[in-house]
């Protein structure tokens, strides 16, 4: 089952471990919050859940920056601009979005980047902060086979888990994306532990983002799902918890 969520709530489902993430997908159980938050007056984060087809689902988690005070947010802007990009490929060619998905869904971000990147050119001083990280993950079959494969798209500090049964029966929680900041950078050059990581005061500062970099790290990875898998999707708002 997959669970997208957002900044300081966590949606319950209670069928989650009946199901896992491949029978939740073929029973259309994708459920998606995005409240406000903590001491937030703006919603600045957006979800997008698209159902292609029985085997073919995609969803998209941003956290946007810089939202103007007309309500014109960067993360609607960058997830519609995702969504779209996908759908509009799984509608001239379904067979090749599956058979060159990495590519197409780094281009749709890269497009992505570009049309938040064209308000700060049109206006540098009003738009200079107007950005989005995200995380866009696409679930697929290949071969019309009953094995789920997914693959996902990230940039910025936005987060996709995967929670996958062990051995033992018991459940295990990793991280499948990297933290596009200043922090994580630390971190993996050994000058951080996790527990300085989850506190440092740059965890913030990012090192990657839609419509602020020209040319941001795009993280992709494909993968098998696994049955009873289960994928959660988060902005910082709850990592930060």
């Amino acid at each position: 089952m997959l669970t997208v969520l957002s900044q300081l709530e966590i949606e319950i489902v209670s069928e989650r471990t009946k199901f896992g993430l491949t029978g939740a997908i073929k029973c259309g159980h994708i459920p998606g919050t995005c409240p406000l938050g903590y001491k937030r007056e703006n919603q600045e984060d957006a979800i997008q859940v698209l159902k292609l087809d029985e085997q073919i689902n995609l969803f998209i988690v941003c956290d946007g920056c810089g939202m103007q005070p007309s309500g014109l947010s960067p993360a609607e802007i960058a997830a519609n601009e995702i969504a779209g990009a996908i759908k509009r490929q799984y509608e001239y060619d379904k067979d090749y979005l599956i058979e060159n998905i990495e590519p197409i869904i780094s281009e749709a971000v890269n497009t992505a980047n570009r049309v938040l990147g064209t308000f700060r050119l049109v206006d540098e001083e009003k738009y200079a902060g107007f950005g989005s990280c995200v995380t866009a993950c696409l679930t697929y079959a290949e071969n019309d086979s009953d094995n789920l494969n997914f693959t996902f798209a990230h940039v910025g500090n936005t987060r996709l888990y995967i929670i996958r049964q062990q051995k033992d029966g018991s459940f295990a929680i990793n991280q499948l994306t990297q933290d596009h900041t200043k922090a994580y950078e630390l971190y993996l050059d050994g000058k951080l532990n996790a527990d300085q990581y989850h506190t440092h005061p740059d965890r913030l500062r990012l090192t990657s983002c839609l419509g602020v970099f020209a040319a941001p790290e795009i993280q992709i990875l494909s993968s098998r799902l696994k049955v009873n898998d289960i994928f959660l999707m988060t902005t910082d708002g709850y990592t930060m918890l």
